[in-house]
């Protein structure tokens, strides 16, 4: 096994099974975070289009329509807001 860091004071490793191990599983996980990171960027480039479409709707009036509103007692309404 090739030294982990070479001409510095680290010290070396992969001298036992189980130092070749530990260095396998952290060489996956670094080239494994290549793939996290894709699907990070395009999970938010979908939360930005999301969004943007969102702000059209609102923009256009569209957004909210009766069938997102949820309609309540205009007499609780003012029971509330004298509680707050």
């Amino acid at each position: 096994m090739p030294r982990y860091v070479t001409s510095t004071n680290y010290p070396r490793i992969g001298k036992t099974v189980e130092e070749v191990m530990a260095l396998y599983q952290m060489m996956k996980e670094l080239e494994n975070s290549g793939a996290y990171l894709a699907e990070n960027r395009r999970l938010q480039d979908e939360r930005i289009a999301a969004f943007g479409k969102y702000l059209e709707d609102v923009e256009k009036g569209s957004f909210p329509s009766v069938g997102n509103l949820i309609e309540m007692d205009p007499k609780i309404l003012e029971e509330v807001k004298k509680g707050i």
